[in-house]
């Protein structure tokens, strides 16, 4: 049994490690031909089945917020998954840093005052900031597809902010519930724009199926572990636990797909380090 101090922030470290898997997944699936629309679609209907067979409740009381938490969270996929076209995974996740921020900000405006942080959650989010700077010093020439994908990995931050403070808002009603809305409105949105659009559908073949419901299983865990997450603590505290989310990317990058971080972002990782420790402490 975790300690109540703990709980939030461990559940959302548990949740970013999920999110990091997910999203190298992703990059990885992008050379198969997927499109963004066509991930966001496929990673949802994945998840679906399994959320019918463990879900017990529907319905939530609010479901007006409900509806804004996923609108923003789709626009916050939308856009995440837009930058691994031209970013690596740890690279994603330094600009995904900026959210503990805005959520520290916006969440004593739209919640109340007992969202405030403290003077401890502060320190530990501006050390992590520096972590995050430390790591993008060494990012190396611009192009345009780099640069539309650190436009895409902004705008994914600030639509993270306004979802995740939705978030902590609905933190009274049944996880199973606010997670299959919430998949199931990613899997219609996703599949309605491309109709919309009239873009062909890229049909899984026997060996990208199994890469596609892994999509699907991760980002399924990563949801429920951060709504569980929301539910426990304030969202700074949650939030800015999420400091490990660069760390684990380049792993993952260094890992997967061969790319060795520069000594500049093992300074920054040490500092992530740093402040998700004292964080929990």
């Amino acid at each position: 049994m975790l300690p109540p101090h703990a709980r939030g922030p461990l559940l959302m470290v548990a949740a970013t490690a999920s999110f990091t898997a997910m999203i190298g997944l992703v990059k990885h699936a992008r050379g198969w031909g997927f499109d963004t629309l066509e991930l966001m679609g496929w990673r949802s209907l994945a998840a679906i089945p399994l959320l019918l067979l463990v879900s017990r409740a529907w319905r939530v009381s609010r479901p007006g917020l409900l509806a804004l938490r996923c609108a923003f969270g789709f626009a916050a996929m939308f856009c995440y998954y837009s930058a691994t076209r031209g970013l690596g995974v740890g690279e994603v996740s330094i600009l995904a840093k900026l959210q503990p921020l805005l959520v520290a900000l916006l969440a004593p405006v739209l919640l109340g005052a007992g969202e405030r942080p403290g003077r401890s959650t502060w320190m530990a989010m501006g050390l992590g900031l520096l972590g995050t700077v430390a790591i993008a010093l060494p990012s190396t020439g611009d192009t345009p597809v780099r640069a539309a994908s650190v436009v895409a990995g902004l705008g994914s931050a600030v639509f993270s902010t306004l979802a995740h403070t939705t978030l902590r808002a609905l933190g009274k009603e049944d996880a199973n519930a606010v997670v299959f809305w919430f998949q199931l409105s990613i899997g219609a949105g996703a599949l309605a724009a491309l109709a919309v659009t009239g873009a062909p559908l890229t049909t899984p073949t026997a060996s990208t199926l199994p890469w596609l419901v892994a999509i699907g299983l991760t980002a399924l865990a990563g949801q429920s572990l951060m709504t569980r997450a929301y539910a426990s603590d304030t969202a700074p505290r949650v939030a800015a636990a999420g400091y490990v989310g660069p760390l684990l990317g380049f792993a993952l990058d260094v890992a997967a797909f061969g790319q060795t971080p520069e000594p500049a972002s093992l300074l920054g990782a040490g500092f992530i380090l740093g402040a998700g420790f004292w964080l929990l402490r």
